[in-house]
């Protein structure tokens, strides 16, 4: 979706190169190199499939550290906490894949501290 989205920009955005076909800018845009459109991930969290909160964007990185911290009653049974790990787009998101902590070690009260594998839609661990 990335690319489609830089293409419609192009698109739209080369109608102003007939208006200043030599200009000083248009030079440098030409002359700098591509930039490489990777994802704008974001995570949303879900208990029992209820959506309880979300990270901000982080546009145009494969490598995102949020740094967030979020305080989610559980008021309920629940066997695990979800962490869909998404890409926002301009026409929707597009699901990476999803990590998941049992509430057991949510329970103890103690940071956790780790990695844990992205599970892609078929069940295999998402690519980096």
């Amino acid at each position: 979706m990335d690319l489609v989205s830089e293409r419609l920009r192009l698109c739209f955005s080369a109608f102003d190169t007939c208006r200043h076909p030599f200009s000083e800018e248009r030079r440098k845009q030409k002359n700098h190199r591509r930039k490489i459109i990777t994802s704008d991930p974001y995570v949303t969290v879900c208990v029992s499939g209820a959506r309880v909160a979300h990270t901000r964007v982080i546009s145009n990185n494969q490598n995102p550290v949020w740094n967030e911290q979020f305080k989610i009653p559980l008021a309920h049974p629940a066997e695990k906490i979800e962490f869909y790990v998404k890409d926002n787009d301009m026409f929707g998101a597009e699901l990476i894949g999803i990590a998941s902590v049992e509430v057991e070690k949510i329970l103890s009260g103690e940071t956790i501290s780790a990695w844990f594998p992205i599970i892609g839609l078929y069940g295999k661990t998402a690519k980096n």
